[in-house]
């Protein structure tokens, strides 16, 4: 599978930028984890086109990315984040 190795990049960069965009927000008295993903936009919108490519979807760029801007109202403000 030539296109594993083609995955590990974007996996290792997401993971990395996951750590330094963790938010936490309390819920019910305790304090939840969770990512700011609207900060890993430029890793995760990388990835997303690996994606596209390994599958053989990539004509379904620019709608999948319509799609993306369409559902997605994560924040880019830093309320909430400890």
């Amino acid at each position: 599978m030539a296109w594993r190795f083609s995955l590990e990049a974007p996996h290792r960069a997401i993971d990395d930028i996951h750590r330094y965009n963790v938010v936490f927000k309390l819920n019910a008295g305790r304090n939840i984890g969770n990512y700011n993903l609207a900060r890993c936009r430029q890793v995760t919108d990388g990835s997303g086109r690996v994606w596209l490519e390994a599958l053989g979807l990539s004509d379904l760029r620019e709608d999948s990315e319509l799609e993306h801007a369409l559902i997605v109202r994560t924040p880019f403000e830093d309320e909430g984040d400890e």
